[in-house]
């Protein structure tokens, strides 16, 4: 059976990883051996809603004559149930991230190069990628299916760890991940301005949608997020704004593949929140971050990212307090980088940046409201992944969501977003 151009499992059918070696063999060398792996889930129910991710601790030989050594794994698989898989197109969502770490991301580093940028200091976000495939089916392998799997190095085992999504993001991590997202934005301008023949290729690897919704399906959830914000007394005399924001975003696919306007186009990450970045810390201090999960990447503006993450991934007393801090953070570190490659930092002017991003995040309102749900939502063996609706967004209200998407609220109506 056949659902979304993926390959569906059985129903309970635990997903197994067969044939690492041969996955192996795509980035170490056709010598390599694996000696034995297992496997098991990496992550709790409420912590990832769209693959299945396993930890795969193996043991492997670089030659037949090499001493043997552990090798830790993450491998990103296809979800299991019916209702995910009818939701998400796995072969364009595995074609993407794929496409990201084998050609993205080395073009990115390449595109350092020319303008100076010394080896040990080229853009380094993602984990380290050993292989991946749709299908071990030779009749086809462009359909992605229960073999589909991308492995990439288990980043816990080198000192990486995730914050805690329900609390959110400190000061210091907040500063990091704006920097490097500013960066990966940065990056992706200069690209396309210097190469925009290449460009034009990266927008059409990335510019599929991978997500399928069926008309109407969410109209309840929203109407009862819409009910619950403007039910809770302070965020109740901005009711009129939030319905009208909603109303005119309600279509998220519609919005998300909205065609940018210059001169904000670049690359951006899609849902980069919290559980898609690691952290690594050297005597107390944050030092590095890596991103993960790039399966709504696409061409796009650049500033959609922000009041996601904003809203959603930082600390609310962070929010309250520093909110224009972090703004100043993401704009300085987007101009560094433009002027280190050589790209006309006028168009990006603050004012500009401002106006850009008010009208983007006009758009955003709902998508920051509907994921706080998730980002708000405990880990539970109770939570239906077949029924998301009434798992997840429908869900009995928290005081931590009535208070998260009242901070989400008030930051829109400061800024004038809404």
């Amino acid at each position: 059976m056949t659902s979304n151009n993926c390959t569906m499992p059985k129903k309970d059918t635990e997903l197994v990883l067969r044939d690492l070696q041969t996955l192996l063999r795509e980035t170490i060398g056709n010598e390599v051996i694996v000696v034995k792996y297992d496997t098991i889930n990496l992550l709790p129910k409420g912590e990832n809603y769209s693959s299945t991710m396993l930890k795969v601790n193996s043991v492997i030989k670089r030659t037949e004559d090499s001493p043997e050594e552990n090798l830790a794994l993450v491998a990103k698989m296809i979800p299991v149930t019916e209702f995910q898989q009818s939701h998400i197109n796995c072969t364009t969502s595995f074609n993407k991230e794929m496409y990201v770490y084998k050609i993205l991301m080395p073009a990115f580093r390449e595109l350092e190069k020319e303008v100076g940028v010394k080896d040990e200091d080229l853009i380094d976000i993602t984990p380290k990628y050993y292989g991946g495939r749709l299908s071990m089916n030779r009749e086809k392998l462009d359909v992605a299916d229960i073999d589909a799997v991308m492995l990439m190095e288990n980043l816990k085992e080198h000192g990486y760890y995730t914050m805690n999504r329900i609390r959110g993001l400190d000061l210091g991590h907040a500063k990091m991940a704006l920097r490097e997202l500013a960066r990966f934005h940065a990056l992706s301008m200069a690209l396309r301005k210097k190469k925009p023949s290449f460009f034009e290729e990266v927008k059409k690897s990335l510019n599929d949608f991978p997500f399928k919704m069926v008309e109407n399906e969410f109209d309840d959830s929203i109407r009862h997020i819409i009910s619950t914000v403007c039910e809770y007394p302070q965020t109740a005399k901005y009711e009129d704004r939030i319905r009208a924001s909603i109303e005119a975003n309600k279509d998220w696919i519609k919005t998300m593949n909205t065609e940018p306007e210059e001169p904000w186009i670049a690359i951006n990450h899609g849902d980069f929140w919290s559980n898609n970045m690691l952290f690594r810390q050297e005597n107390g201090k944050v030092k590095d971050i890596k991103f993960v999960d790039f399966q709504i990447t696409r061409v796009s503006s650049p500033l959609k990212d922000l009041p996601y993450f904003l809203c959603g991934s930082v600390a609310m007393d962070v929010m309250e307090k520093q909110f224009d801090e972090l703004l100043d953070t993401y704009h300085n570190s987007l101009i560094d980088v433009l002027t280190k490659t050589g790209c006309a930092t006028s168009p990006y002017s603050r004012k500009s940046f401002d106006e850009r991003l008010k009208k983007e995040a006009n758009s955003e309102l709902l998508r920051c409201l509907f994921a706080a749900k998730f980002f708000t939502q405990e880990t539970s063996d109770d939570i239906d992944l077949n029924d998301m609706v009434n798992s997840v967004t429908m869900s009995k209200t928290t005081n931590l969501y009535l208070e998260r998407s009242w901070m989400i609220v008030s930051k829109f109506v400061e800024k004038g977003w809404i």
